[in-house]
């Protein structure tokens, strides 16, 4: 029934019991984080145990009181942990996904450009190469991935590159 109401409903802040019955709230907390529940969530016990609380934050949990030396400072305390470490998690989750998007945007970008794109790794391998790029030497951009640029270069161009190369590292 917890689990049912923490997945069905969005709290400020959600206080689990670690005993409840036909189930622990570790089970409890990790199918609510299983299922998407971004609320804090704030484990309630009345056994403190180090091993325990270190469980109870590796599934999830905001924070962890004891019951018994819960006070309301330290509860007012928790609630606040709990809801700043749920924002700053939303904001990286907002963040990362707008990073997605961008990069996503200039990946698609970059593919459908007609001017040639040709990227190599420090090893000195093609890592991405665009249509364009493909296009204008006359392969596909799947024949030249991993490959060698110098590869696909006459006699005179690989020597210049090579001879340009040798000077840019002195």
């Amino acid at each position: 029934e917890a689990l049912g109401l923490l997945i069905g409903g969005r709290y400020d802040c959600a206080f689990l019991d670690y005993r409840l019955p036909g189930q622990d709230g570790l089970e409890v907390l990790r199918g609510a984080r299983a299922a998407g529940v971004t609320s804090p969530i704030v484990i309630l016990t009345g056994e403190g145990s180090e091993e325990l609380a270190v469980e109870m934050m590796k599934a999830g949990a905001d924070d962890y009181l004891v019951k018994g030396r819960m006070t309301p400072d330290g509860l007012a305390r928790a609630v606040r942990h709990a809801v700043r470490v749920r924002e700053a998690e939303s904001r990286a989750a907002a963040a990362r996904a707008e990073q997605a998007a961008s990069e996503e945007r200039f990946r698609r970008l970059v593919e459908v450009a007609e001017d040639g794109v040709w990227i190599v790794g420090a090893g000195g391998t093609t890592s991405f190469v665009n249509a364009g790029a493909a296009r204008m030497i006359g392969y596909r951009p799947e024949e030249i991935v991993g490959r060698s640029p110098l590869e696909f270069m006459d006699d005179v161009s690989r020597t210049a590159t090579v001879a340009g190369l040798g000077r840019r590292r002195q």
